[in-house]
């Protein structure tokens, strides 16, 4: 009787931590893929003849592959839209190669998204080489939730609910219906969005991570292999690339500390 007792509350207990912990596992990843549901129903407003839409395109790339959340064709120009699901406030700017998000004490830091999406649309001109002049337009779209001080001039970076009108107030036509035609049938075309395909883009980005940390411990871009350099800028000392002005790469600086700094302080 005593055992059944303790089984009825020794089973839910362990049921609740098991997926407590599988939530806070997959946590991340959930909030991505939702914040990428909530865009595309955005974007489904948008006239489906005078805009065509792909939603998480995986593309081949000389490097492995490159995972975009969001493509709109249209006659206005190829809008090209990373989105992120953070709340609290985001810091960063355009060439810095990581951005701050603080949601109450707890802060973190995350991949230059202006960055990331630069990659997307190289990626892109590469796939859709040879169909013509083609106008690209960057926009990072955050959560309703998030309050953002980011200073940035190639690209948007815009919350949800600012997203439709970005897209749709650019009026003037760039390309042409059979352009836009074109491009949509290459994209679907060379989007290789299968499960496999997947596993083998986040085994990629996860070794390309770990890639990027060994060059910064080097004293190396992680873009191009170029020699990290000690500058002055407006707001104080930072690392930059050698290869500038045609490499933008740009680290803050953190002067390496003492052994008694790092033994009381950490590294």
């Amino acid at each position: 009787m005593n055992t059944s007792i303790y089984l009825l509350i020794l089973v839910p207990v362990i049921l609740f931590l098991t997926i407590r912990l599988l939530l806070n596992i997959y946590k991340p990843k959930i909030r991505g893929v939702m914040g990428e549901k909530k865009v595309a129903f955005i974007l489904r407003f948008l006239s489906g003849k005078n805009y065509k839409t792909l939603n998480n395109v995986l593309l081949k790339t000389s490097f492995g592959t490159t995972q975009i959340d969001h493509i709109v064709v249209s006659k206005r120009g190829i809008f090209v839209i990373e989105t992120k699901n953070y709340m609290g406030l985001i810091t960063g700017s355009e060439h810095c190669e990581m951005w701050k998000q603080t949601v109450y004490d707890k802060k973190r830091v995350f991949q230059n998204p202006i960055q990331q999406n630069k990659g997307h649309i190289s990626a892109l001109k590469k796939t859709l080489l040879g169909l013509g002049p083609l106008y690209f337009f960057s926009i990072i779209a955050f959560s309703n939730e998030a309050r953002l001080n980011v200073k940035a001039e190639s690209a948007y970076v815009i919350r949800w609910k600012r997203l439709f009108w970005t897209v749709w107030k650019h009026r003037k036509r760039r390309l042409s219906d059979e352009q836009v035609t074109q491009i949509t049938a290459c994209l679907q075309a060379a989007n290789i969005n299968t499960y496999t395909n997947r596993r083998i883009h986040v085994k990629t980005t996860k070794e390309n991570v770990v890639r990027k940390k060994a060059a910064l411990a080097a004293g190396l871009c992680p873009y191009c292999g170029g020699k990290l350099v000690k500058r002055k800028g407006k707001y104080g000392k930072f690392l930059g690339c050698s290869n500038f002005p045609s490499c933008r790469f740009m680290k803050r600086y953190e002067p390496k500390r003492g052994f008694f700094a790092r033994l009381f302080f950490g590294s």
